[in-house]
């Protein structure tokens, strides 16, 4: 996998992203995903911040 070169990643995410990504094939494209998912299940401020500016909450 490359990155394109010039671009760069959204403030609040970290190093490698995918929306820099220049996946040679959808088995790249869709491992990269996964682990990005993955990571954000670590990270539920993020997910907090994105309902925060919908103005929607998150009920368990």
């Amino acid at each position: 996998m490359q990155t394109i070169p010039g671009a760069t990643p959204p403030s609040g995410a970290g190093g490698s992203t995918i929306g820099n990504l220049a996946a040679a094939n959808l088995d790249q494209l869709a491992a990269a995903v996964k682990r990005s998912l993955k990571k954000t299940r670590y990270r539920p401020h993020l997910i907090d911040g994105c309902l925060i500016d919908t103005g929607l909450t998150l009920t368990s």
